[in-house]
């Protein structure tokens, strides 16, 4: 491993490059972006039209008219597999409310190859690919728009781990080590549309911010 600052980080192999070479200028971490505001906005006016909601799907089974609870799956596609949530719809009315919790399924830390105490802005070896790990949480709001189908709007925490694997080219083997400038706690926002496919079961398909990827659940519902 290379951390003495001799100039090999433009070499290697595959077309390698030196961490300060692919490190993004100051390394901050994402910012919450406009998602947010929208995400308030929604809400309000949903939440606004949810006596309206609730009438018009009045008589039917499903979202809004009876109590609903699920406990399911979820997930983040394809960085934090491995998750549990559930939904619960209130009698009589359109709104409900969900949480999940989602996480990486094998973690790059538990390796053999990762060096926790590395001073990362030191390696001047090539870096081969970097990954991210995440630990959600999530909570939110579920708005009917009729007994088979319903938003979902939230807030969560995102732990993100952004871990580069670097390659020594004198010994010949590859090694990891975390980015803590890129690393860490940062908010998540949550939507999505939750649907029936049957009398006992839910799925739900969305987006999340922080991972910037797809989310997908399925639950079990009584």
């Amino acid at each position: 491993m290379n951390q003495n600052g001799r100039g090999n980080g433009g070499s290697g192999t595959g077309g390698s490059r030196s961490f300060s070479a692919l490190r993004p200028a100051g390394g901050s971490r994402r910012a919450p972006g406009r998602g947010f505001a929208f995400l308030i906005a929604l809400l309000v006016v949903l939440l606004g039209a949810e006596d309206a909601l609730a009438q018009g799907a009045a008589g039917e089974r499903g979202y809004g008219n009876e109590r609903v609870t699920g406990l399911g799956y979820a997930g983040v596609l394809s960085e934090a597999l491995i998750g549990v949530g559930a939904i619960h719809f209130f009698p009589g009315r359109a709104i409900g409310v969900f949480a999940d919790w989602k996480m990486t399924h094998e973690s790059l830390r538990n390796s053999a190859a990762f060096l926790p105490d590395v001073d990362i802005n030191a390696i001047t070896d090539p870096v081969v690919r970097s990954e991210n790990e995440w630990l959600v949480f999530n909570g939110g709001v579920l708005l009917a728009l009729s007994s088979e189908f319903a938003l979902m709007g939230g807030l969560g925490l995102a732990d993100r781990r952004h871990i580069y694997e670097f390659i020594d080219l004198a010994g010949e083997f590859s090694y990891f080590a975390q980015d803590p400038a890129t690393s860490g706690w940062q908010r998540n926002v949550v939507f999505g549309l939750l649907f029936r496919g049957g009398d006992d079961v839910s799925f739900r398909f969305g987006l999340e911010s922080g991972p910037r990827r797809i989310s997908i659940g399925a639950y079990l519902t009584r």
